[in-house]
């Protein structure tokens, strides 16, 4: 029992986020801090303006280095988020008392539930929760997300077949091409590497645009030489791009640039970037324009040929089967094959019926059968038929894959699907406090480009424009389905901001080269002496020296609670 005499303070008593804190008391849990530590161990004390005191605890700082504290107090602005104890409940009541003064009882017993948390516990500092049971449907793409390859020999298979199209069929000189893939063509590969046809360049760019890195055939050109074929680091192209990533799938803009976007075709970087050497070293110099380009388009083409590379039922019952299981169509209610997108979610094609490995007659939509296998088709009519299936009027859909355009930005901006983004570059570049290792940690991670999500050459923007993607558009990101299917489906997660400012959705942790990045940029921040900084931090270490006498009287207080200067704080 608790009393108040001030309006202020029993005000700052009934606010939710306070109550809600009072019941973690006596319970082990987290407290995310924002200077990117951590606190693990039992909350001893939370007052009603939402100061912790935490007892038996491990603090994990911003390097990731782990310190054991006996006692460590917690100010209210220092705390990110306070991570709920799971079955935790409180119950809240308001009683007039002899003294006329309003007090609260906080119950936690088992037989006194009133308030569960999972209802309660969204009003948190970060308020965006994420859970499976909130969906109606989910969707799963196959390659790379449902099943995982071995992507050092895809990526061997693919580089070797274009290069000797290219040589064979376009007449490209061998010398760099018949090269097999080595270390350092593997340091040049990058996911979500831009190409320039025109000027013979492969771009890394910012979450605003900026080219902040880029290479001329292989070589890696300086600021000032990216500055002076990109005034103020910018091109029109990469411009309408971010601002529309699907600008450059058809029209003008897609004989101008292209982003390698997935697994399949990401080897096609090094590729362009040895055609670029070849034509310089015939040259003796640097071209005015490239157009190897269509040459090399040719040749995925070719290679992706469905008389080459079959995209049916066969493909998937193949795969399916051997990743799975034979029951494998038993987990789903309808398979769609080539279902060609981005045009799944932005176009009207029809559905088509699969008949062995070939499309055979269009189906209406209301004619799709639960259990069937089908080609094409199109949002709209899927959404129908899923509302039909869950007996929902508007079902709530999550689509799980891992392209960056096809199945993270546009089923989000265009049907408001939510996404699960499957980044495997979360895995091989490594997480906070997880050992998961990456069979292909050499092929995905380049010392040359730097991380996937963030940048290397700036002390302004972390992101990288792909990193700012994912947090923008996608609610979890995660580097492989089995990390996710192994909790249960009521879990709850914490997720990004709609607003793409916060890393809470990469699960099960954010990789460490965000880390590290960020505390680059905070040590880089604290190594400048301002004046106003010097004040604010004598300040903050006043507050919390003042915050331990509080606690030490706090202590004091329940270890005698006879001793006459307490008992008015302790009547009821």
């Amino acid at each position: 029992i608790m009393n108040f005499e001030s309006r202020k303070e029993r005000f700052k008593l009934f606010n939710s986020l306070a109550i809600l804190l009072k019941a973690v008391e006596n319970e082990k849990t987290t407290v995310d801090l924002r200077n990117e530590g951590s606190v693990y161990g039992t909350v001893e004390y939370a007052d009603a303006v939402m100061n912790i005191v935490m007892k038996d605890c491990i603090f994990t700082d911003p390097r990731g280095d782990s310190h054991n504290y006996d006692m460590f107090f917690v100010q209210a602005r220092n705390i990110r988020y306070v991570h709920i104890p799971p079955k935790l409940h409180v119950r809240i009541q308001s009683t007039p008392s002899k003294t006329k003064v309003n007090s609260v009882i906080l119950s936690t017993s088992v037989e006194h539930f009133c308030i569960t948390v999972s209802d309660f516990s969204s009003i948190q500092v970060n308020m965006n929760k994420f859970k499976l049971l909130d969906y109606d449907c989910i969707g799963f793409d196959l390659d790379n997300s449902l099943i995982r390859y071995n992507l050092t020999n895809t990526t061997q298979m693919v580089y070797k077949t274009l290069a000797n199209y290219l040589i064979t069929e376009k007449g490209y000189d061998a010398k760099y091409l018949s090269r097999p893939l080595e270390g350092k063509d593997f340091d040049f590969i990058q996911r979500g590497l831009i190409l320039d046809f025109e000027k013979g360049n492969i771009l890394k760019i910012s979450s605003d645009a900026l080219i902040q890195r880029a290479c001329h055939g292989t070589k890696l050109l300086s600021l000032e030489q990216i500055r002076k074929i990109y005034p103020d680091q910018k091109w029109h192209a990469t411009d309408v791009f971010c601002h529309d990533m699907l600008s450059t799938w058809n029209g003008p803009l897609s004989t101008k640039m292209r982003s390698l976007l997935d697994y399949f075709d990401f080897a096609s970087s090094i590729i362009f970037a040895k055609l670029i050497d070849t034509l310089d070293e015939q040259q003796g110099g640097p071209l005015k324009a490239y157009n190897v380009w269509p040459d090399m388009l040719a040749g995925l083409q070719e290679m992706y040929n469905k008389d080459h590379f079959k995209l049916g039922i066969d493909f998937v019952e193949c795969i399916a089967t051997y990743a799975i299981g034979e029951d494998w169509r038993s987990l789903f209610d309808i398979v769609i094959c080539s279902a060609k997108k981005p045009g799944l979610f932005t176009s009207d094609r029809s559905f088509l019926q699969m008949v062995n490995d070939d499309t055979g007659d269009i189906v209406d939509t209301k004619d799709l059968e639960q259990g069937g296998v089908y080609s094409q088709g199109n949002w709209k009519g899927l959404v129908k038929f899923l509302g039909h299936v869950s007996k929902k009027s508007n079902p709530r859909c999550l689509y799980i894959g891992d392209n960056l355009i096809q199945d993270i930005y546009v089923p989000s901006v265009y049907v408001q699907c939510d996404i699960i983004a499957i980044i495997e570059e979360q895995m091989s570049e490594g997480m906070v406090h997880q050992d998961l290792l990456h069979p292909d940690e050499k092929m995905l991670n380049s010392t040359l480009w730097g991380s996937f999500f963030c940048l290397k050459d700036t002390n302004i923007n972390v992101d990288s424009f792909w990193g700012s993607v994912i947090k923008k558009y996608a609610k979890l990101c995660i580097p492989e389905l089995d990390v996710f299917a192994q909790q249960p489906l009521e879990q709850s997660y914490l997720c990004f901001n709609k607003d793409g400012k916060t890393y809470d959705g990469y699960y099960p942790a954010v990789p460490l080269t965000i880390k590290e990045r960020i505390q680059h940029l905070i040590s880089h921040k604290k190594g400048r002496t301002y004046t106003k900084s010097t004040f604010r931090r004598i300040r903050a270490e006043q507050k919390q020296r003042e915050g331990l006498v509080a606690v030490e009287k706090i202590l004091d207080e329940r270890k005698n609670p006879e001793d006459p200067a307490n008992s008015e704080l302790n009547k009821t």
